[in-house]
């Protein structure tokens, strides 16, 4: 058995931000269910209406706080960190539920090797000293059809907090990143799930090969010009 496989939060109480929008929300039910039982009977329903209408702008203002008040730092992590990184990309991966490859073949294709660290880069997202993402820029010496002169290679959020704006963070200073180094287009094979994702964030596909974690589904192959 996979040892990595469906790790993901299986409820959004195992999210610490989906638990915490939750707690937000379930404060303004009760809210809304006491001010109706105290009011509903003596007054207006107008009144029950306005402290409906106070608890979900104090919701709001919760979440906004939350969100204002993280703290996002990039950070360049060491080499010994490649197999945490492995394992949180497929981890994030595995969230689709896509993936019919075994572990073996899984870690072969998310390595991280010494030269990605030596002459590439490898960039990892903190919110509030938490790891919520990394990604990872190649130069292959030899390019071909699957291998690219410069490649972004890796680019994943943490399994259960897709959707929080993490990735786009990501892709913006990994373009960044490339663009500072003077290289004039990325490349990458893309998980079929995310190429909705890569098509907002302005790349276009130029082609697909073949899927070495679901062979029945082709991966599409994105490039991107800086």
């Amino acid at each position: 058995m996979d040892p990595l496989k469906k790790t993901y939060p299986s409820s959004p109480f195992d999210c610490p931000v989906y638990a915490k929008r939750i707690k937000h929300y379930f404060i303004v039910f009760l809210i809304s269910i006491f001010s109706r039982l105290l009011f509903g009977l003596k007054a207006h329903s107008g009144l029950t209406d306005i402290f409906l209408l106070a608890g979900c702008l104090g919701s709001v203002c919760l979440n906004a706080h939350t969100s204002i008040s993280q703290e996002f730092v990039f950070e360049t992590p060491a080499s010994a960190t490649s197999e945490f990184l492995v394992n949180f990309a497929i981890e994030s991966n595995d969230i689709y539920q896509t993936r019919t490859a075994s572990i073996k073949i899984a870690r072969a294709v998310f390595e991280i090797v010494d030269s990605v660290f030596e002459k590439g880069v490898v960039s990892t997202l903190k919110a509030n000293g938490e790891i919520v993402g990394f990604y990872t820029l190649k130069v292959n010496d030899q390019a071909s059809d699957v291998s690219f002169e410069h490649e972004l290679g890796h680019l994943f959020v943490k399994a259960g907090l897709q959707n929080q704006g993490f990735g786009t963070r990501l892709f913006h200073h990994a373009i960044s990143t490339a663009r500072a180094k003077g290289w004039k287009k990325l490349e990458w094979l893309c998980d079929p799930d995310a190429e909705v994702f890569y098509s907002k964030m302005g790349a276009t596909v130029k082609t697909h090969c073949e899927n070495l974690l679901n062979p029945s589904v082709d991966l599409p192959i994105f490039e991107y010009s800086l």
